[in-house]
């Protein structure tokens, strides 16, 4: 080690890491949800689409796999 520092204790060190860091005012400001992120009546609806659309293609695959092997 090129500079002669004695090395932390692991209490010292988490005390180090807990104080707290003096952040700028601008970010006191409460920050605005970004737009690529929807709201949570938006988010489920997506997901419910999406739901419905993997359980259709396994559906799909489920009696191409099953046509397949009855007739090969």
């Amino acid at each position: 080690m090129a500079d002669n520092k004695q090395p932390q204790s692991r209490e010292a060190y988490r005390r180090q890491q807990t104080k707290p860091v003096e952040q700028p005012e601008q970010s006191a400001a409460p920050k605005s949800r970004s737009k690529r992120q929807p709201e949570g009546d938006q988010r489920v609806g997506r997901l419910k689409h999406r739901l419905n659309w993997a359980i259709i293609i396994v559906l799909i695959l489920i009696i191409l796999t099953y046509l397949v092997l009855f007739f090969v």
